[in-house]
């Protein structure tokens, strides 16, 4: 036996790509049970920078989708529910936006949304596109506190779900269940 973290698989998995990454690299691997910002040195060294102090972002998807109604994997479900959805009817926090320490949290969203489908606040669908739009606006805030505005990304699994800027191209779908991603974006020198 030979033992495989299967995080790092994650980040492999980014060299079967039709244009792997090249050099160091920055990778979001948002999965059902992580959410962690690791930096890749030139030698394949990987170095964590920052973690989920609570729910991963997958996880987040699950439960948002369970408290909506809806069935699991809840990544799926809950992103073609939000696209006939205004996310701008019931917006929610962004999670830790301001923070200039690189973190994630997502247990608070989900009190957000479970507190919002408790009072009726707006309509599912609604709900269901401002949660999603909280959750990914979270990701990006973090990436964007590492690199800086606009970084040049590469999306995995979470471009599946439609949840990723047009100008972004997928690296790394995978057969990950829609919750899961590897978001990859090449060093400048």
């Amino acid at each position: 036996l030979v033992a495989v973290d299967h995080l790092h698989g994650h980040v492999a998995s980014l060299a079967l790509a039709d244009a792997p990454p090249v050099g160091a690299h920055l990778v979001l691997l948002a999965s059902g049970g992580h959410t962690l910002l690791i930096d890749v040195d030139e030698r394949g060294t990987l170095t964590t920078l920052a973690r989920s102090l609570d729910d991963a972002a997958g996880e987040a998807f699950d439960k948002g989708a369970r408290l909506l109604g809806l069935g699991y994997p809840g990544g799926p479900l809950l992103a073609a529910l939000a696209a006939d959805g205004d996310p701008l009817r019931h917006p929610f926090t962004t999670p830790l936006r301001g923070r200039s320490d690189l973190a994630f949290s997502f247990s608070g969203l989900k009190t957000g949304l479970a507190m919002a489908v408790a009072a009726e606040a707006a309509p599912t669908a609604d709900l269901a596109a401002a949660y999603q739009e909280a959750i990914v606006e979270h990701l990006l805030d973090t990436l964007e506190t590492e690199r800086g505005a606009q970084p040049d990304l590469k999306v995995g699994a979470i471009s599946a779900l439609g949840l990723v800027p047009l100008d972004w191209e997928p690296v790394d779908a995978g057969t990950m269940n829609g919750s899961n991603a590897s978001i990859a974006s090449s060093r400048q020198a």
